[in-house]
């Protein structure tokens, strides 16, 4: 294995870096600067990306739903390792692919595949105690229907967010740092924690470009997704590297 398919042993713990609001535009930005300066190498990823999501959505389709649900977040924190690598390659000028296999093989990404997809499926069985549990209430008091929905709602929306945060900067963390799986999920929420109205901001704005991107049947996500995949790269290292984008 040469040096560039090399993974870090970790030595000390990542600092985490505080950083101002405009960093979230500023991620975005660069991350769209990063797409332009080889639009069509991006756009052979968003295609390989949506040709593994069409044949791993034929070859789960036999599975239980929280089966399905499970594999999928263990597939998405790898391919999500292997991306940011992509990124760190290209960046440096180095072989876009050459990473892939020692990425992919990488233990501790699989590690936080399966913490990644044990979070959602605690999600999943949230909804439904919660569901259950509205239906109770309502039942008995009819009137209380919106008080319910609007409470769950916030309950699930709240724990949704704090899996994202928890996840967030993890594979980075492990492809980067050598840092262990439930280290790297402490430090992305608290890195997260740390960053909170940046992430904020980011988030807000990504949701607004999706949705601007979905107008033109959809075609805007050729460029949104490879511009996110970058800029999600580029607010690690902002965070954990003290590099600006």
């Amino acid at each position: 294995m040469d040096a560039e398919n090399t993974l870090p042993t970790p030595a000390t713990p990542p600092q985490i870096r505080t950083v101002d609001v405009n960093r979230a535009v500023e991620w975005i930005a660069g991350g769209f600067r990063m797409f332009m300066k080889a639009p069509g190498t991006w756009l052979l990823v968003v295609l390989a990306l949506v040709v593994g999501l069409i044949v791993t959505g034929i070859v789960t389709s036999f599975l239980p739903e929280w089966l399905r649900s499970a594999l999928t977040s263990i597939l998405g924190v790898v391919v999500i390792g292997v991306l940011m690598r992509s990124c760190r390659a290209f960046e440096q000028g180095g072989d876009f692919v050459a990473h892939i296999q020692a990425t992919v093989a990488l233990q501790p990404l699989w590690i936080l595949g399966l913490i990644s997809a044990a979070l959602n499926v605690g999600l999943s069985v949230l909804t439904g105690v919660l569901g259950l549990s509205s239906f109770a209430v309502v039942m008995m008091n009819p009137s209380s229907i919106f008080h319910v929905l609007g409470f769950g709602m916030l309950v699930l929306f709240a724990a949704s967010i704090l899996v994202s945060m928890a996840v967030w900067l993890a594979p980075a963390l492990i492809v980067f740092k050598g840092v262990a799986p439930l280290e790297a999920v402490r430090l992305s929420f608290l890195g997260t924690v740390k960053n909170l109205v940046p992430y904020i901001v980011y988030s807000l704005l990504g949701i607004v470009i999706c949705i601007v991107a979905a107008i033109p049947v959809f075609l805007g996500f050729l460029v949104v997704v490879p511009m996110g995949i970058c800029s999600w790269y580029l607010a690690y290292k902002d965070i954990f590297e003290g590099e600006s984008a």
